[in-house]
């Protein structure tokens, strides 16, 4: 194991009303923090981050810096200092000021949490005269126990060029920084200005767009030693007055908020800006931040997006409870951002306008796509009722332990879902507990009704995830590995269970086959589905082009005598009987070799969204019936069953 030790990341936001040495002119500031023997200086402001609001200077600077010492060193410190200085010309600079930041309590409290984070506050300045003149805005985070990284590595990534998802945030910031300067440039004397980058909370409103809601918090870039943020982030600055009509991004693109917006809804904006920057600009780059070009497509890229939101979201989420409320407010941002890209996936459609003393005319109008106009609000409402059922769970009768284990080889009937995960290979899954006499049978009716609930929104997820990979393509590179002989890959057995000319019975084929595992029941579908497509292949180049569109249009009166459309016909069935039988069948090769091989982004959006909203769902399933199992386990105890 490497070297281990702590983390502190400093977030230097502002300082205001600090002393002006100038008397002749504006003074640029620039902030030199040292903790132990480390120490890092700040960039320096320009004069448009120096201004006059409500007669207080205020210098603007949102950078972040990393101070990172091994776990002996962080006994010896004591403090964290900032010193203000003002740059001058022929001098290295004159001293203004100082804030000195105890971290006895800061660093206590993080080695007991693990973890902590404090939101942006003012410390005083001290003057030389020790006289106190000023605040100055910064924000900490500390994260002990960590792996620190070698130091010649270290030293060589601080060294390598600026990646290029920098680059792109830049190409963003610089238009809108432009805009925003002319704006300023319009202003009087008696406008006001408030804070910039990092906003801090300020009701609950901006509750949702607080960084620290969620994993990805402004502390979670890397860093270097100088600074972690690119020098046109300053231009960012967010104004109370500035702008009559604010430019906010929304998951319906870019909406104009006009009238008379609060602060609140103002500092809510440049989260929700930063977020949808930073989420789009991997998006573009297909994941490789590198910028050489081996990223995946943007519809895979979407695909992992939210399923990787999922697994950070709901992965820790083990039992029926309410999801914490910043993992709730942290899916939804980060899903309106993700699913604000099927707002511009249109079709054209005709319609017609009637115009006052002239005809009607047929013209063209445009809508979302149809499966995206189907499915997309529908697995929104689904989306809404599992948190609500989650919601739900908050005075019950049953709780949860970490310790013990519940066995029980006890399986559904056409179903490899156990009703009881308790073993000892999963000793750290908690399990539910009930009073001895168990639940009421009031809280039993309602647990049955979010089941039944619950149930029913994975059937439904279930059903439109298996359509949107039905309409996927069929990737070229799965035809190409097919071999040519179906019976290949069924082999002899279920070739001559197939091919016989008798009536062909798929529940009798199933029957005979004594599948055990869910293991085995996903490679006969595997084998089933490859061999459908091989014959598939074969009847399509026995026919000419014209005369297989006819195949496809009568598919009911085909030519029995046509072998392969015959063999191809039961292997559907025998795969649609075998997907009745055991709904919970994880996805096929092809289902996995369409998911990686998309290029269609809307496809990509509805199946990864179908796909975890049906995984979320089937757990909550199971989390109720081991409920049950546990409720009837106890009762028969207390009864003297068995």
């Amino acid at each position: 194991m490497g070297n281990r030790g702590g983390i502190l990341e400093v977030l230097l936001v502002s300082a205001e009303g600090i002393k002006n040495p100038n008397i002749l002119g504006k003074s640029s500031y620039y902030v030199i923090l040292k903790c132990g023997n480390q120490a890092f200086t700040s960039r320096i402001t320009s004069v448009i981050k120096c201004f006059v609001a409500g007669g207080n200077k205020k210098a603007l600077w949102n950078e972040k810096f990393a101070f990172i010492f091994s776990i002996s060193d962080w006994k010896k410190l004591t403090h964290l200092k900032f010193k203000i200085m003002d740059k001058e010309v022929f001098s290295g600079g004159t001293f203004i000021g100082e804030t000195t930041v105890h971290l006895g309590g800061i660093l206590t409290e993080g080695n007991d949490k693990g973890f902590i984070e404090l939101k942006p506050a003012p410390y005083n300045v001290v003057l030389d005269d020790d006289t106190y003149k000023g605040e100055i805005k910064v924000g900490l985070k500390y994260t002990p126990n960590v792996e620190l990284p070698k130091k010649r590595e270290f030293l060589r990534q601080k060294q390598l060029p600026q990646p290029i998802y920098k680059r792109i945030f830049k190409f963003w910031q610089l238009p809108l920084s432009r805009a925003v300067m002319e704006d300023y440039v319009q202003l009087d004397d008696h406008s006001t200005f408030d804070s910039t980058g990092y906003s801090t909370l300020s009701g609950n409103d901006s509750f949702a767009y607080c960084r620290t809601s969620s994993e990805t918090s402004a502390f979670s870039n890397p860093t270097d030693d100088n600074s972690c943020s690119d020098e046109l982030s300053s231009h960012w600055p967010t104004v109370k007055s500035l702008i009559r009509s604010q430019v906010a991004l929304t998951r319906l693109g870019m909406k104009r908020q006009t009238g008379e917006d609060n602060s609140g809804n103002q500092d809510a904006a440049n989260p929700e800006l930063e977020t949808m920057k930073e989420r789009f600009s991997k998006l573009l780059l297909g994941e490789d931040m590198s910028g050489s070009g081996k990223g995946v497509c943007t519809a895979v890229a979407i695909s992992n997006s939210i399923t990787n939101l999922y697994a950070t979201v709901f992965g820790q989420n083990l039992r029926l409870e309410p999801l914490p409320l910043e993992k709730k407010s942290m899916w939804r941002r980060e899903m309106d951002c993700l699913l604000s890209v099927c707002d511009y996936i249109f079709e054209f459609i005709p319609s017609s306008q009637n115009h006052k003393d002239s005809p009607t005319f047929e013209v063209m109008t445009s809508r979302p796509r149809l499966d995206i106009y189907m499915n997309l609000p529908a697995l929104q409402k689904l989306d809404t009722m599992l948190l609500d059922i989650l919601e739900s769970f908050r005075d019950t009768e049953f709780w949860y332990s970490e310790q013990g284990s519940l066995t029980s080889n006890t399986t559904k009937s056409g179903s490899f879902r156990k009703i009881i995960y308790r073993n000892e290979e999963k000793w750290w899954l908690p399990v539910p507990c009930v009073r001895p006499c168990g639940i009421s049978e009031k809280s039993r009716k309602q647990l049955q009704h979010k089941r039944d609930c619950a149930n029913q929104i994975h059937k439904a997820a279930m059903a439109i995830n298996s359509t949107i990979l039905a309409d996927m393509e069929l990737p070229d590179s799965y035809m190409t590995s097919l071999p040519k002989s179906g019976r290949t890959i069924l082999g002899d057995s279920i070739y001559r269970s197939i091919t016989t000319p008798d009536k062909f019975s798929p529940d009798y084929l199933l029957d005979s086959l004594n599948i055990t595992s869910e293991h085995e029941a996903l490679e006969i579908a595997d084998r089933v589905e490859a061999s459908m497509h091989t014959w598939r292949r074969k009847a399509c180049t026995s026919y000419s082009k014209s005369s297989w569109n006819k195949v496809k249009d009568f598919m009911a009166d085909i030519d029995k005598s046509d072998k392969n459309y015959v063999l191809a016909s039961r292997a559907e069935s025998l795969l649609l009987s075998l997907k009745q039988r055991y709904p919970e069948l994880s996805q096929t090769s092809l289902d996995t070799t369409k998911i990686q091989c998309n290029r269609d982004v809307g496809q990509a959006v509805l199946e990864s969204y179908s796909r975890v909203l049906e995984g979320l769902a089937y757990n909550v399933v199971a989390w109720i019936e081991d409920v049950f199992y546990v409720d009837n386990s106890t009762k028969h105890q207390n009864n003297g069953n068995p």
